[in-house]
């Protein structure tokens, strides 16, 4: 298969990954200490993300997910399409959405913005990546992320073409 892992370029190992999380994690629970946050993974990307930093976090939290997405198996991002909303109130929340990439940031911002309208205190966002655009983008992540290249990556959670997100790594792939 053309994006075999194996044969792809690389842009981060597993180690590279660990040492974003264990910095993700120093940063998050000096944060939410005194609090217990409603932890929103967003599906399905986010689910290898989120099951390597949850078990680094000391506080206590609840967790949801939400699905939303502009992609589906495409690589360019269209009308926002919510498959399931947060099934814990939100309300007076403070809220941290764990996604797995923040490329032109819309589903993120959209997303924080009905979390706002629906009542949470706070939202903040955490990614694996964040994609390094020429223009801007809809939001920012909070905490530090992997820098990607404006080019399509996958692996850790992130897919390509609906295939790989089991890749262990941050793979760049090839041109379609």
């Amino acid at each position: 298969m053309q994006h075999d892992p194996h044969l792809a370029e690389c842009l981060y190992d597993r180690t590279a990954i660990d040492a974003l999380m264990d910095q993700q994690a120093t940063r998050l629970n000096a944060r939410y200490a005194q609090s217990r946050p409603l932890v929103l993974c967003v599906m399905t990307g986010a689910l290898v993300y989120a099951g390597h930093l949850l078990p680094r976090l000391n506080f206590s939290l609840d967790l949801d997910y939400v699905h939303a997405s502009r992609y589906g198996d495409a690589r360019t991002g269209g009308q926002l399409e919510w498959m399931a909303r947060p099934r814990h109130a939100v309300m007076d929340r403070e809220v941290l959405l764990l996604d797995d990439i923040l490329d032109e940031g819309v589903t993120l911002h959209e997303i924080a913005q009905w979390l706002k309208a629906a009542g949470a205190r706070s939202t903040e966002i955490a990614v694996l990546t964040h994609k390094q655009k020429s223009v801007p983008q809809a939001c920012a992540p909070d905490y530090p992320a992997l820098k990607t290249p404006d080019r399509y990556v996958y692996g850790f959670g992130l897919d390509v073409d609906g295939l790989w997100r089991n890749a262990n790594g941050i793979f760049v792939a090839a041109p379609t």
